[in-house]
């Protein structure tokens, strides 16, 4: 999975956007999204530029991976949890 499509998944889940709302939302063929999800194609320039407006991100966010997101991806499941859970206690205007 490209780190474009990694970061689009944790904003809709983040966010609790199904694949279906924002086809709808952004007039989006139900394929695209899961070409995106299933790591068969990424979001075109043009596409990127929409989910930035509609998540109000800049577009570097699709291209960069936190150093949170890395340490993240050598835990497991539990311990993700655990550091998402410290996150949201601590910084609580993170949602």
């Amino acid at each position: 999975m490209s780190i474009v499509v990694k970061n689009l998944s944790q904003l809709m889940k983040d966010r609790n956007i199904t694949a279906y709302r924002l086809t709808q939302d952004l007039s989006l063929s139900n394929s695209a999204v899961t070409d995106w999800s299933k790591g068969k194609a990424s979001p075109s320039r043009k596409t990127l530029t929409k989910l930035c407006d509609y998540f109000d991100v800049p577009l570097s966010y699709f291209y960069q991976e936190s150093e949170l997101q890395m340490m993240c991806g050598l835990l497991n499941a539990e311990e993700q949890k655990v550091v998402v859970e410290f996150v949201r206690n601590r910084f609580p205007r993170i949602k």
